[in-house]
């Protein structure tokens, strides 16, 4: 009788907790598969996590991306437009001006924050403002990090969550005489 009524205050308990196990030692394997599901939920949960966070911080960077676009494109308008040789120095001059607003405006594209105030062209270096104005040569200088910051998103895949500036920015292969030795060139010099 005492068994049976052991028995069924299991059964109620059970049923009042609508968990099948209430302590470890009501069924030891079971125990331990509901830790390794619970661990594997948690793990999930993560990985959705780092999946929505590396999503905004790519749409921040499209964003600026589509800034800077619309910015070198209006640049070599003027470029375009500074070769007619009608115009004046005076005229040449204004277009300068316009010209060196638009490498500040795109310094400050290069400088774009996330909304937890993480510099998105930086890497891993994110709490420091990637370009920075030289103040001896004027130009602009890279100062983030050299490694691309990658979110993991499963158990054996990572995902870049940004672009490192040096390889938005500079970098860039060109042909151009103001080139650098290794054929490539700055948007800011």
């Amino acid at each position: 009788i005492s068994s049976r009524q052991n028995q069924l205050l299991k059964v109620q308990q059970q049923l009042s907790s609508e968990l099948k196990i209430s302590t470890p030692a009501d069924d030891p394997a079971a125990a331990v598969k509901v830790l390794n599901l619970n661990a594997t939920i948690d793990k999930t949960k993560q990985y959705q996590s780092n999946i929505s966070t590396a999503r905004g911080r790519l749409t921040s960077e499209d964003a600026a991306l589509g800034a800077a676009s619309d910015l070198l494109l209006r640049t070599r308008e003027l470029a375009i437009k500074a070769q007619n040789s009608n115009l004046t120095n005076n005229d040449r001059l204004t277009i300068k001006g316009e010209v060196d607003l638009m490498i500040q405006e795109m310094a400050g594209v290069a400088n774009t924050q996330n909304a937890n105030g993480e510099y998105i062209f930086s890497g891993d270096l994110s709490t420091v403002a990637p370009y920075a104005i030289q103040p001896v040569t004027g130009q602009y200088v890279y100062q983030g990090g050299p490694q691309q910051r990658a979110l993991q998103i499963g158990p054996t895949r990572q995902v870049a969550d940004s672009d490192l500036g040096l390889n938005v920015f500079e970098n860039i292969v060109s042909s151009s005489p103001a080139a650098d030795e290794n054929g490539n060139r700055s948007v800011f010099n």
